[in-house]
């Protein structure tokens, strides 16, 4: 479990934390999980940052379905968006 960005004291799934991204950032987030997650003061593992990572880039696939707007192929936006390096 970890801590939420909206409630900080509300201990969340890695799908609710990649929810909460998008919703914050949009787009912007994609490539910037490990920084926010940093500058909110958020610990997580490696392993949980690439967890919360792809479920963002599935998360932004799906709303872009639900808005009839371009879906790009989890691939190429791990490409566009890379997460960024330690």
């Amino acid at each position: 479990m970890i801590t939420s960005l909206i409630t900080k004291d509300l201990k969340i799934t890695p799908t609710d934390l990649a929810k909460e991204i998008i919703n914050l950032y949009g787009r912007d987030g994609l490539g910037r999980v490990r920084s926010i997650l940093a500058n909110s003061e958020i610990s997580v593992t490696e392993r949980e940052l690439e967890i919360v990572y792809g479920h963002c880039l599935t998360i932004y696939n799906r709303v872009c379905k639900h808005l009839s707007q371009t879906i790009i192929e989890i691939d190429v936006l791990k490409t566009v968006y890379p997460l960024e390096k330690a």
